[in-house]
C-alpha cells in the first residue's frame, strides 16, 4: 500500500545579506511507502527519481558576497565620515547592523526604510525618499543621537 504525500509551497528564504532577497519556488513531492504494518518510509523525489529520506544528503552553500559590494560599502562609510565625521564610527556601526549598509534596505513588515531602517510610522515627519536618501537619514540620525535618542534603534545596545 503507498500513501502519496503532495504539497505545492512557495518558500521564500530572506537573506538579509545587503537586504536582498531570494525567492525559490519548490514543489516537493514524497511518498510514503508502507513496509512493515503501520510503519511508512518517506521517499522524496529527486533528479536520480524516488530516493529514502534517511539517504537525501543536504548540502550547505556558502554565498559569497560581490566584490562590487565591498566598493559600495566603502562609499556609504566615506559619505558618512563626510558627513558626520565626529560620529561616524556610531553611525557606521549602526547602519551596518540595521541595514548592512544598504540604503535601500525595508525591514519590519515596511515599516523601516533605509541605513537606519527608520520606522516611518513613527516618524510621519520623514518620508520613504528620506529615509533611503544617505545624507538626510545620516544627518537625521546623528541629531536623533545628539538628543540621547539612539535607544530608538533595536541595534542601539549592540554597538
Amino acid at each position: 500500500m503507498k500513501k502519496w504525500i503532495i504539497a505545492e509551497a512557495v518558500m521564500v528564504v530572506a537573506i538579509i545579506l545587503l537586504g536582498w532577497m531570494i525567492k525559490i519556488q519548490i514543489t516537493p513531492v514524497a511518498q510514503a511507502e508502507e513496509i512493515h504494518p503501520n510503519s511508512f518510509e518517506l521517499l522524496v523525489e529527486t533528479e536520480d527519481g524516488l530516493v529514502p529520506y534517511s539517504q537525501v544528503r543536504i548540502v550547505k552553500i556558502e554565498v559569497e558576497q560581490p566584490s562590487f559590494l565591498f566598493s559600495y560599502q566603502q562609499d556609504i562609510q566615506t559619505r558618512i565620515r563626510e558627513l558626520e565625521p565626529e560620529l561616524a564610527d556610531t553611525l557606521i556601526s549602526l547602519a551596518n547592523c540595521e541595514s548592512t549598509l544598504n540604503p535601500q534596505a525595508v525591514g519590519d513588515n515596511g515599516n523601516s526604510h533605509g541605513l537606519y531602517q527608520i520606522f516611518l510610522r513613527w516618524h510621519p515627519d520623514v518620508t520613504r525618499e528620506q529615509a533611503q536618501d544617505i545624507d538626510f537619514s545620516t544627518s537625521w540620525t546623528a541629531n536623533k543621537i545628539r538628543q540621547g535618542q539612539g535607544n530608538l534603534w533595536t541595534c542601539w545596545d549592540k554597538i
